[in-house]
């Protein structure tokens, strides 16, 4: 008798197991504390020039820290954690083992890539409540930025969060595609460290070539201050900026891609 297939909540909750020992859960949390901590020394240290009496402190808060999140944390960040999640397969030679399996070969794709999805939903989820409680904490120390007085915008928070999700959608499928391309884990970290200073690089100098490069996306999906972001617009779908669609575009193409890629390669 056939063996029946496993169904994608298992194998979901397979990969989840799967993480328990591996570096992931730390690059989620490194790259929320970073973001938090570094704000949050940031209005420590120079509160002179920071405070600003009888104005929302939250609303610069969270500007700020979205800043420093969207051009030094959440490229590199994406890349150690689809690297990292990768790998374990890779370093326990797992891929024919999971092949023999009664599941087709797209399942195991789309699940490790759905996984992708979640944790990176999970760490800006983690990332509000790391602002959140970083600011009240800020207060205790310096009552006079005033954060007890004011509400933190929480929608408005999240709907940035929503921003930089869908812009990074293309970034995470490209990598993705390379991490499974190459074995060696070396060769997609170095080409998405080559695409994160390039990255910068398009979009500091307002080069409308960023709008192509995966990397650039997240960098420049909201205007934060730091860019000249003439060549970003509002696209046909209420809601999304040209970016996003940018970002949904490369998503599509690559996870087609590698889908296609994973159902024909040979695993020996």
């Amino acid at each position: 008798m056939a063996n029946s297939s496993i169904s994608p909540l298992a194998l979901l909750r397979a990969e989840l197991i799967k993480l328990k020992h591996s570096p992931v859960w730390y690059i989620l949390l490194l790259g929320i504390f970073l973001t938090a901590s570094g704000v949050f020394l940031g209005h420590l240290m120079d509160a002179h020039n920071m405070v600003k009496l009888n104005i929302d402190p939250w609303q610069r808060y969270f500007k700020v820290s979205l800043a420093i999140f969207n051009l030094f944390i959440v490229v590199p960040y994406l890349l150690l954690l689809v690297s990292a999640t990768v790998f374990i397969e890779q370093r326990a030679d797992a891929w024919k083992y999971l092949y023999a399996l009664p599941s087709g070969r797209g399942v195991f794709y789309i699940t490790k890539l759905v996984l992708i999805l979640l944790l990176y939903l999970f760490s800006l989820a983690m990332l509000i409540v790391g602002l959140v409680l970083s600011g009240y904490l800020l207060n205790v120390f310096l009552p006079e930025y005033e954060f007890t007085y004011y509400q933190p915008d929480l929608l408005n928070l999240i709907e940035f969060m929503r921003h930089f999700f869908i812009a990074s959608l293309g970034l995470i499928a490209w990598q993705y595609w390379l991490s499974l391309r190459f074995k060696n884990i070396l060769v997609p970290l170095g080409i998405g460290v080559f695409g994160f200073v390039l990255g910068i690089i398009m979009s500091a100098t307002g080069q409308k070539i960023a709008l192509y490069l995966p990397y650039a996306l997240p960098m420049i999906v909201k205007d934060m201050d730091m860019f000249r972001n003439e060549y970003i617009a509002p696209s046909f779908i209420n809601g999304l900026n040209n970016v996003e669609l940018h970002s949904i575009a490369f998503f599509l193409v690559f996870g087609l891609l590698g889908y296609w890629w994973e159902n024909k390669r040979e695993v020996v």
